[in-house]
């Protein structure tokens, strides 16, 4: 098995991981759910200075 190349693709595995429901409990899961989906969020709306270093280059 692989390692998920994103967060976006590792919060899909662990939505499916009985395991770590049956180990935090629903409640904490589904908010660990919740908070770790804002941060995908919040990551993938950011422009990194890379790049936009990179952007100026061609622009």
């Amino acid at each position: 098995m692989n390692l998920p190349s994103t967060l976006s693709h590792a919060l899909e595995n662990l939505k499916k991981a009985q395991v770590i429901v049956n180990a935090l409990g629903k409640h904490l899961f589904q908010h660990f759910i919740e908070a770790t989906e804002m941060e995908w969020d919040l990551f993938r709306t950011q422009v990194h200075p890379w790049e936009r270093e990179q952007c100026i280059k061609y622009y």
